[in-house]
C-alpha cells in the first residue's frame, strides 16, 4: 500500500508536465466501486468487529475544454458492521448525487493520472439490532462534503479507461444526523475533516472505469 502511495505522489508532480489528452466535446460516462472489508477493536479490548463498505458511483460528464471535466454523479453506499457472536449488528444504507470537476494529464503512452474535486449530498439509514436486549434502533443522517480524489487512468481501449482511484484522499464533511435511543432522540450536528490517508483507512479504495465518447 505505501508503494502505491508512493506512485501516486511522483504522479502528482509529474500532473504538472503531463500532455493534454482529453478534447474538447468529449463526453465522458462511467463508474466507479470501492470497498473494504476491515476488523476493528476497541483499545483494551480484544473482541473485534467485522466492518464492511461498499459505494458506488455512476457519473457523467463533458470535457468544456482540453484536459477539463465537468460532470455529475449519483452515489449508492451499504455498509455492516457486526461482533464476532452476532449479539450486535448494524447495517447501513445511503443515497446520494453531486457533482465533480476533473483535470486530466499524460504521464506516460495510455497512462494517465486525474485530479477530481467533487460536492456532493447524500442520506443515510441505519437500523442497529441488539439481539440480547431484542431491541431495533433506526439513525438517520444527512451529510455534505467536498472531496479530493486522485487516481490512475490505463486507456485499455481507443475509447474505454480503466481507473485506480484513492476516494476522500482529503474531504470536508457536514452531517446532521437522529440517534434514537430507548429513552429518546438525539439531534447531532457536526463539521469534520478526514483524509483516507492513514494506515488505518487506506484499505479503501477505488476501482473503476471511462467511456470516452
Amino acid at each position: 500500500m505505501k508503494k502505491f502511495i508512493t506512485l501516486t505522489t511522483l504522479l502528482s508532480i509529474c500532473y504538472f508536465f503531463g500532455n493534454a489528452q482529453v478534447k474538447k466535446g468529449t463526453i465522458l460516462l462511467g463508474g466507479q466501486i470501492s470497498f473494504n472489508d476491515v476488523k476493528v477493536s476497541s483499545p483494551g479490548n480484544q473482541v473485534e468487529q467485522k466492518n464492511k463498505n461498499s459505494n458506488f458511483i455512476v457519473s457523467i460528464g463533458k470535457a468544456f475544454k482540453e484536459n477539463t471535466v465537468w460532470g455529475a454523479e449519483l452515489l449508492y453506499g451499504s455498509g455492516s458492521l457486526a461482533s464476532p457472536n452476532n449479539n450486535y449488528m448494524a447495517k447501513s444504507r445511503s443515497y446520494g448525487g453531486g457533482i465533480y470537476f476533473r483535470k486530466y494529464k499524460t504521464i506516460a503512452k495510455d497512462l494517465y493520472f486525474f485530479a477530481d474535486v467533487s460536492a456532493g449530498y447524500n442520506f443515510g439509514k441505519t437500523t442497529m439490532q441488539d439481539n440480547l436486549a431484542n431491541n431495533n434502533l433506526i439513525s438517520r443522517s444527512h451529510n455534505g462534503a467536498i472531496a479530493l480524489m486522485p487516481g490512475i487512468s490505463y486507456q485499455i481501449f481507443k475509447s474505454l479507461h480503466i481507473e485506480v482511484t484513492i476516494p476522500n484522499v482529503a474531504a470536508l464533511q457536514y452531517s446532521h444526523s437522529t440517534n434514537p435511543s430507548q429513552i429518546s432522540a438525539a439531534t447531532q450536528k457536526s463539521f469534520s475533516f478526514s483524509s483516507n490517508l492513514s494506515s488505518s483507512s487506506l484499505s479503501l479504495l477505488g476501482v473503476g472505469f471511462r467511456c470516452f465518447l
